[in-house]
């Protein structure tokens, strides 16, 4: 048979009974009434019928959507065995399980344990001492039978004995090395305290720190030393003690020396310079014997010295004609860029012209500058032009 649809009384607004009329699709049943409260549909394969979440009406969902966990039994003070039963899923297939199948999952499958402690007097370990060491993240158990390399621990010598010889102790040491009282050895950075040193002592690159790091008792003990004192140097300087036997002479011992410096140095005849080759060639510097106290004085700047009987080239130096006098100065000396300008001249009578005297020298003569200007204009020697001019007795025929 065909679905039916339920017949409904038709009410005015006076509350009268006017006629039936079908249920539309919007119409409902309360729950008071008999109804589900709501428009109820099928839902889809595999839901149940539940109450909505305004506790209002049924409505279909889901089985999840069903079982509340949070308000089921209270079990969590109960012990729980291998054969208690839990919910589970299994590919989309709801059912019962025991707690068995998970103590079987877990003990036939690898599982990492993460933060959790294991009681080793209620549980036992087994492995071997690499097994061991190989599940170590970072670090190494030591085996009492092993040959391993122990790193940073602290061995109680009074408790414990260590043998070996010296280059096994130095051997193990990383970076340092023990010293033996009969070994032949270099030692670094090390301080001594009034040491006994007999025989050669080897200091091949040693550096002595301090400003004085040497200092000589002498044959007696007592309060006075001798002590080498050592200004800071600046950059690396060598001091050669030459190959000779002598005294050392201070500053003081030689004319003109003081504390620290030379003030004066008298030299009675001459100072023998040998150069950087010691052959037998010298610079020998020697001081005409003066007649009065002289004074040369060396200039404040690097250069060379010019000699009176060389040949040089002299640059930037400015000679004093009134002071000096230059000798066989010829036109050749005198470079053609020279342009020597005429303001240079010493001025002669104005308006005079120029004529070269007995010595072939320019000087002025009689003859001026108006007198030069008569001539202007002129095209031919003034008496060949006198002699052709007609005397004064017959007419001109040309003009002069």
């Amino acid at each position: 048979m065909a679905d039916k649809k339920p017949i409904r009384a038709v009410f005015n607004d006076a509350g009268t009974a006017t006629g039936l009329a079908e249920f539309q699709s919007g119409d409902t049943l309360g729950l008071t009434h008999g109804g589900i409260g709501a428009s109820l549909s099928l839902g889809t394969a595999g839901q149940v019928l539940k109450v909505n979440s305004g506790a209002s009406a049924l409505e279909f969902g889901v089985v999840e959507a069903i079982v509340n966990i949070d308000n089921a039994t209270n079990l969590t003070s109960a012990t729980l065995t291998a054969s208690d039963l839990f919910l589970v899923s299994d590919n989309g297939t709801e059912g019962r399980a025991t707690l068995s199948q998970i103590d079987t999952l877990f003990t036939s499958t690898t599982q990492t344990l993460t933060n959790k402690s294991i009681d080793l007097d209620a549980n036992t370990l087994t492995g071997t001492l690499s097994e061991f060491n190989s599940a170590l993240q970072s670090e190494s158990f030591a085996g009492l039978a092993a040959t391993q390399t122990l790193t940073n621990k602290t061995i109680d010598l009074d408790a414990n004995t260590i043998t070996g010889t010296l280059a096994e102790f130095n051997s193990a040491l990383q970076s340092e090395s023990f010293v033996g009282l009969a070994a032949a050895q270099t030692l670094t950075n090390k301080s001594l305290t009034a040491p006994t040193l007999t025989g050669a002592v080897t200091a091949t690159g040693a550096v002595f720190a301090g400003a004085s790091p040497l200092v000589f008792e002498g044959a007696t003990a007592n309060a006075f030393e001798t002590t080498f004192a050592i200004t800071d140097p600046t950059a690396d300087r060598t001091v050669t003690i030459q190959d000779a036997s002598g005294t050392v002479a201070y500053l003081t011992d030689i004319t003109g020396g003081g504390a620290s410096e030379f003030s004066t140095v008298v030299v009675n005849t001459s100072v023998i310079f040998e150069g950087s080759t010691d052959d037998g060639n010298e610079t020998t510097l020697v001081a005409t014997d003066p007649t009065t106290d002289r004074t040369i004085t060396l200039p404040n700047a690097t250069g060379t010295i010019v000699l009176k009987d060389t040949t040089d080239t002299l640059t930037n130096k400015s000679i004093d004609s009134d002071n000096n006098t230059i000798t066989n100065l010829v036109n050749a000396d005198i470079k053609s860029s020279a342009a020597i300008a005429f303001s240079k001249m010493a001025n002669l009578t104005t308006s005079r012209a120029l004529v070269s005297d007995g010595n072939g020298d320019v000087s002025i003569s009689d003859v001026t500058s108006t007198e030069i200007g008569y001539l202007d204009g002129v095209t031919s020697a003034i008496q060949t032009q006198l002699d052709t001019k007609p005397s004064s007795g017959k007419a001109a025929s040309n003009s002069f």
